[in-house]
């Protein structure tokens, strides 16, 4: 039988990924424009401000830099310990010639891009079909939760893992059921991830461990998958030791709120959701203007089960059981996040640093987007019907972006560049949103009435031309005694601290902050220069990527010759 010429365009690869692409992009600037001016969303102000931090010490070439010296009232905050900046720097690169909210919205318009293309990518080579990847694609990309992780959240670590969690997943797929020699990709992945945002790689982790237990035979059978994962992951370390290297560093020398298991004790308790809370955000199809913040797989989920529920009969294909486990993955997510699990236990305690548990709606998203493609490709015979199901997605998801975006910009508002800094440093103010600083500080409210000031041990002490500037901070003491002396610095390792140009030791203060101990009358320099760490930290990334580059190359190389 003749195929017609919409067959034809649809088994064509090249022009059906161009078509996909065209959807792609056509979507992409379509919720870039609804959604502006950008939202006041929930962390917005501390991710521009990573990027104005960066964006700065690129201007002066002091890059790499740890410590940003003049939010919280210039006691210095080290973002970059915590949050990697190494995929904001072609951001910040953008940024220079424009401003930080400009390269913001950038990243985010190349991020959805990014997202999609992966996603067509890795599901194309698992289901080997086009339509698959494209309906799952779009699904995934402009899902409910995703755009409440970057408009209403402004979550920007977990909305960049969205965009490489594709990556991780084809890698995993790759060990599990293909060709060994190609770990790197998940190596990549998973160093993507690791620089994007760490709550997201433990729980990517975690998912891994869960689709490990289901396919405890395969590993059983070849033990040789569990020695490829183990290299990807070395490999992964190393690539990424940027950014893990300096923060294992600070982890081991001091404790910070957020290991305060009573805080996100609280904080767990206080965003879980409610049977009525995960019904509505499961079946509610469109948001109305000024409905509450509100998790949301969106009806990705019935309509899953719905789907699978029509193939009931149907073959149990190695395909069908690969996409069955991923449904039933998030079943169980969906599960943990209304009923959880009982965090003051061993293991589950150590799992309270990711403080909302419906964090587990991003793989929730990528599996039932994943399965309503393939579902659908089962029960649609006809190319026809196919695009038209998927045109029938794509004006669905214009007509949400539209109702999402209204209803986001009437609760939150627009974000005002010019108060950033300002707002930035009410976090240190008003509550413990800046979570990394140091546990023995007492509060927040203590820096405000100890202020700017250096504390001496002995009345006696003269201190005199005090001044901090560029994160130095300078000052002539008078003493006659060994002295104890308090700065206004959160304590990070890494500050150096001089008497008429001689090094004196550096610790932590019984309030966590920087504490030294002249012996003698000077003029006194600190600031923070880093440590060992780090400044070996970003050369072992650019070998371990340099290594890596050769593997793969090579490894083409023979394969292209056999």
């Amino acid at each position: 039988m003749k195929e017609n010429t919409l067959d034809k365009a649809m088994r064509d690869k090249k022009k059906f990924f161009l078509f996909f692409l065209l959807i792609l992009t056509l979507l992409s600037v379509l919720m870039t424009c609804y959604y502006l001016p950008l939202p006041y969303g929930h962390d917005i102000t501390f991710h521009i401000k990573r990027l104005d931090v960066l964006m700065e010490s690129l201007r002066n070439h002091t890059f790499p830099i740890y410590m940003d010296n003049e939010v919280a009232s210039g006691y210095g905050y080290p973002i970059k310990f915590f949050y990697s900046d190494f995929l904001l720097l072609p951001s910040a690169l953008i940024g220079l010639f424009s401003d930080a909210l400009s390269a913001y919205i950038i990243l985010i318009f190349i991020l959805t891009i990014l997202c999609g293309i992966f996603t067509y990518h890795a599901v194309n080579i698992v289901y080997k079909n086009t339509y698959v990847a494209a309906l799952g694609a779009i699904l995934y990309t402009f899902s409910p939760y995703r755009l409440l992780d970057i408009y209403q959240r402004a979550a920007l670590g977990e909305t960049m893992s969205f965009t490489f969690l594709p990556l991780v997943l084809l890698g995993f797929y790759y060990i599990m059921n293909k060709d060994y020699n190609k770990w790197y990709i998940f190596a990549i992945g998973l160093s993507l991830i690791i620089f994007s945002h760490v709550v997201s790689t433990v729980l990517t982790l975690l998912t891994l461990v869960i689709i490990c237990i289901f396919c405890y035979k395969k590993l059983i059978e070849d033990p040789k998958r569990l020695l490829y994962l183990a290299i990807a992951g070395v490999a992964a370390f190393f690539i990424t030791a940027y950014y893990l290297f300096p923060l294992i560093e600070q982890y081991l020398t001091n404790e910070f709120y957020s290991k305060n298991d009573v805080f996100y004790k609280m904080g767990l308790d206080n965003v879980r959701l409610s049977s009525e809370d995960l019904i509505k955000g499961t079946f509610n199809i469109f948001p109305s203007i000024n409905d509450p913040f509100l998790p949301r797989i969106g009806i990705l989920f019935p309509i899953c089960i719905f789907l699978r529920l029509l193939l009931l009969k149907s073959k149990r294909t190695d395909l069908m059981k690969i996409t069955d486990m991923g449904v039933l993955v998030s079943c169980i997510y969906i599960l943990l996040v209304r009923f959880l699990l009982p965090w003051t236990i061993p293991p589950f305690s150590s799992l309270t640093f990711i403080v909302f548990q419906w964090r587990l709606f991003e793989f929730c998203t990528f599996f039932f987007a994943i399965a309503i493609g393939y579902y659908l490709f089962l029960l649609i015979k006809s190319e026809k019907f196919k695009l038209i199901s998927l045109f029938i997605v794509t004006l669905y998801i214009c007509l949400y972006i539209f109702a999402e975006s209204a209803n986001t910009k009437a609760i939150h508002g627009g974000f005002d560049k010019e108060n950033n800094s300002k707002n930035f440093s009410s976090m240190f103010n008003d509550n413990w949103s800046a979570e990394y600083v140091p546990r023995k500080v007492p509060s927040i409210a203590y820096i405000k009435q100890r202020g700017d000031s250096v504390k001496t041990q002995n009345s006696n002490t003269i201190i005199s031309d005090f001044n901090k500037k560029d994160g130095i901070t300078v000052f002539h003491i008078e003493t006659n005694v060994a002295e104890k002396v308090e700065l206004p610095l959160f304590y990070y390792k890494g500050y150096n601290a001089q008497i008429d140009n001689k090094d004196i030791p550096v610790k932590e203060s019984e309030n966590g902050l920087v504490e030294i101990s002249p012996e003698k009358s000077g003029n006194i320099r600190v600031h923070y220069t880093g440590t060992f760490i780090q400044k070996i930290s970003l050369p072992i990334s650019l070998i371990a990527i340099l290594v890596l580059c050769v593997y793969i190359y090579i490894f083409h190389r023979k394969k292209t010759r056999q």
